[in-house]
């Protein structure tokens, strides 16, 4: 079976940046829930032992703090660790983007529950 290589999802004027996880606000009406499950446990545990490997996807907004497009897992395995920052891209998006993308990277989880289908093809 052939390696996939990823590539850079990265714009050519964007970088990582560190963000404080209290400016950090979950995208409205996300509905992939985080739950501290066994998958959870093993995201803190590499966390732990890697640090953030992919930064949280987010974008700004005008009260001066960043919704997370991509990243919510993440955040709340860094802030159950004592994480004070994260890696973050910070991507101007608009509503319909950020939905598209927020969906694209929870497509991507190994499992979603039926649940969260359900409320994603509800909206």
């Amino acid at each position: 079976m052939p390696v996939e290589e990823k590539t850079d999802q990265r714009e050519a004027d964007e970088k990582v940046v560190e963000i404080e996880l209290e400016r950090l606000r979950s995208f409205t009406n996300h509905p992939f829930k985080v739950q501290a499950d066994s998958q959870m446990i093993e995201l803190q545990d590499s966390i732990r032992k890697y640090g953030i490997l992919n930064p949280l996807i987010v974008r700004p907004r005008p009260e001066g703090v960043y919704e997370i497009i991509s990243g919510h897992r993440r955040k709340f395995a860094a802030e159950k660790l004592g994480y004070r920052k994260v890696p973050v891209i910070i991507r101007a998006m608009k509503d319909d983007e950020a939905v598209v993308s927020m969906v694209d990277s929870n497509l991507q989880r190994e499992r979603i529950s039926p649940s969260e289908t359900a409320e994603l093809f509800g909206r």
